[in-house]
């Protein structure tokens, strides 16, 4: 592990410490470890807010899911549950007073569009893990 040894004052660069050995630098070589140093933490702050931004992306969008009778829009929260208030339903079809025993098939034709929008959304999940991996390599 290295670390860098810092003046607690002027937060100047002074020397490093490898594996717990100090290694004394010349000031040419702590100015260029300084230099370093805060671009990395410029790096890692930048690929904060990214994974902020794509984060705040992934919670507000919507995804949509069908079946042959019904199509849903549907909107998660940070944990995957389905937000009931701003998500929706829309039957394909109308359904007829006398066609309530088909509720059970009507039921499972729902939870199959709800898993397709989830699936939508886990693949979505993945690509901006797999683009943060990528972007921070």
């Amino acid at each position: 592990m290295i670390k860098l040894l810092k003046d607690s004052k002027s937060n100047k660069v002074k020397g490093v410490l490898v594996n717990g050995k100090k290694f004394s630098v010349s000031k040419d070589l702590a100015h260029a470890l300084s230099i370093e140093e805060g671009q990395v933490i410029k790096e890692g702050k930048r690929v904060s807010n990214e994974v902020e931004e794509l984060k705040e992306e992934l919670e507000v969008k919507n995804y949509y899911g069908d079946s042959p009778t019904m199509l849903v829009d549907i909107t998660f929260d940070k944990l995957n549950r389905v937000m009931s208030r701003r998500s929706r339903v829309e039957f394909k079809k109308e359904i007829p007073e006398e066609a309530k025993e088909s509720f059970l098939f009507l039921l499972e034709d729902f939870l199959l569009a709800l898993n397709r929008a989830s699936y939508k959304r886990h693949l979505d999940y993945e690509k901006s893990c797999q683009k943060i991996l990528k972007e921070s390599a």
